[in-house]
Formats: C-alpha cells, structure tokens, sequence
C-alpha cells in the first residue's frame, strides 16, 4: 500500500454536489410515484442558471423547476437568484434494462464504516461544517465548501497519522477572515478530526474567499472519487447520481461494495476489491475479479471470486429487489458519499457467514 492517502469531500452547497441532489431528487420524486420510473437525469448549474437535461420514462410528471428550485432553498441558496431550464426528454414505456459496462467494489478495516480513513475524515468534515451552517453556529459561511484529507500509513498498511488537511469556504462580508478560520478550525477542524487528530507536523490550510453564491461550474457526475473510495480504488464505468435503479453503474457498484464488505467483514481479508464486468445480452456478469492486496486470510483471490457467485445474486435482475432499488431513498446518497451510511442495503453484513462457508 502506498505511504499516503487523499480523499476529498464535497458540501450541499458545491456547484457538482448542487447538481448531484437536483439529479438524485427528481429521480426520488418519480419513484415515490412510480416507482418502475427509468431515468438518467443530469444538471449543470452556472451563475444564475441551472439546466435539467437527460431521458425520463416515467408515468408521473415531475415539477423539475419545483424540485430544482426547492434543492437551492433547502442547501442554502436564494431561489429568486436562479432561473431553470428543462431539457430532460420525456421517452415512450420501454422498460428495457440491457446495459454494459464494469463496476468497482471496496472495503477495508481502517475504520467502523469499512472505507478508508481519508474518505471518512473528509466527508465527517463537509457534514460537520454543513449541520453547523444550518443550525446558525456559521451562518456568515456560503454552503459551498470543501475538504481535503491525507493520511499516512505505516509499513503494515494501518493508519498512522494525519499529514494533510484542507478546508476551502466561502463566507460573508460581515465577518472577518480571522474570525471565519477560527470558527472553521473550532466548530469544524476540531471536532471532526477525533479520530485521527492532527499532530505537530499536520499541515492545515483553510484558503478562504469573500461570497456567498456558488463558484465555478458545477455538473452532475464530476465528483465519483468523492462518492466512493477516494483516489486508492479505481471508479468503474460512470457516475451514479441521476442514473435510475435499472442503470449498471449504480445498482453494479452497490452490488460490488456489498460484497467487498461482506468478505472483509467475515476476516476473509484485511482489504477488498471487487470487479464486476457485465455484457449486453449477457445475464450474469462477464468478469468476476477479486484483489486482497496481500491481505487475504484464508485462499487465494480466484477463490474468492469463485465463492462469489454461489453466494450473492449477480444479474441485475436479482439486484435491484435484493436491495430495493425502486424505493426513493437516493437523495441521501449524493452527498458525503454512496457508501458508509446506516439503513442502507447494499451497506448490509449478512453474507458474511455465508462467504466464508463457501471458501472453507
């Protein structure tokens, strides 16, 4: 394993992240009445315009500038300062769920949620300094802001301590900038960082700029290390925001980690990647890969992968009501990452027995 780490985090309020709860929320709504709705729905937002493109098939007709409008509110923006253009395209009822593509799957004993490090402490960042905003303790912040972990391991692949950390924001002329990375490094850097703290050498940097409207171009997708493992695993074929529960690259990259954290879960092995490869016309998947990266306890990774489709449900078909991918639950995944949160299926550990029974 590499010496260090980075991983980096997103709040509600970054241009991409915007764009990925937009994306997330219209799929939600469709779902929530009905809930066979197929969608890939992108937006982009820039300066003062925020556009809906991508396909819809779907019995219900959403209110996609009600839902746009309403996300801006609700992750601290102004609504009255945007205007939305719809260009999602309405297409006829085929359901049909071919796809193709490759998916990615990981987990690791670094931490509780089975992810790295970096990604945790970088995510428990974005998500402390946003419950923060909310409840007025920085109100004089933008909701954009981002974070920035490294993390340095020892020869044995553990955790070692903390080498860098950063955290960008956007506050309000009513406050100063020494007033603005006190509070960040007291209400956010501090309380967030307790499970790993910074020690003498940590660098941190808090680069900070007046404003409160979003910065930049923001675009539905862009941020996939973000959503998943950080920059130590590979990201498959796509992003998953916006892409409904028929689409590869989501219900693909639940199914992987599902299985990735069950094999580590059950000991099988310190560090897990799965790989999942599918073909069009091809029911089961094409390619089951595994890699322990060295730290496999009890057979080698093909034997790993051979366990793999005796135990867990592999075609798509059999994925999406294993987890019950038609319920609308997709708006809390597009921020602070698709994997790691509590009440998500794919995020289960009830394989595990089961793997290891297959492999022994």
């Amino acid at each position: 394993m590499t010496p260090f780490d980075t991983a980096e985090s997103m709040t509600q309020g970054h241009p991409d992240k915007v764009c990925d709860l937009i994306a997330d929320r219209i799929l939600d709504v469709c779902l929530s009445h009905d809930p066979f709705t197929r969608a890939a729905c992108e937006g982009m937002l820039t300066g003062g315009t925020f556009l809906v493109a991508g396909e819809l098939i779907s019995e219900y007709d959403p209110d996609i500038k009600g839902i746009v409008l309403s996300v801006l509110e609700q992750v601290g923006y102004h609504p009255k300062n945007f205007t939305v253009q719809n260009l999602l395209k309405r297409q006829t009822l085929n359901r049909d769920t071919e796809d193709q593509g490759i998916v990615m799957g990981y987990a690791c004993e670094e931490s509780p949620e089975f992810l790295p490090l970096s990604v945790v402490l970088a995510h428990r960042l974005t998500s402390t300094f946003s419950k923060m905003r909310t409840c007025g303790v920085l109100s004089g912040f933008s909701p954009n802001a981002r974070a920035q972990v490294t993390v340095e391991y020892d020869e044995d692949g553990q955790a070692l301590r903390l080498e860098r950390v950063m955290f960008s924001a956007q506050y309000t002329p009513g406050i100063s900038e020494d007033e603005a990375c006190w509070l960040l490094s007291d209400r956010v850097l501090y309380p967030a960082l307790q499970t790993l703290a910074p020690d003498d050498d940590t660098q941190i940097q808090t680069p900070l700029c007046e404003g409160l409207a979003p910065k930049g171009v923001g675009m539905t997708g862009r941020q996939t290390a973000s959503d998943m493992y950080g920059s130590i695993v590979p990201h498959g074929s796509g992003a998953l925001s916006g892409k409904g529960p028929e689409y590869l690259n989501r219900l693909g990259a639940y199914m992987a980690r599902y299985i990735a954290k069950n094999i580590v879960a059950v000991g099988l092995a310190r560090r897990c990647q799965v790989m999942l490869g599918y073909a069009v016309g091809v029911r089961e998947p094409v390619l089951v890969q595994v890699d322990t990266f060295g730290t496999g306890k009890v057979c080698a990774d093909d034997c790993l992968a051979d366990a793999i489709p005796l135990v867990f449900p592999l075609s798509p078909a059999e994925i999406i009501p294993r987890f019950s991918l038609h319920t609308p639950r997709y708006s809390q995944t597009a921020v602070y990452g698709h994997f790691g949160k509590p009440g998500l299926p794919w995020e289960k550990i009830d394989k595990a027995k089961e793997m290891r029974a297959a492999v022994i």
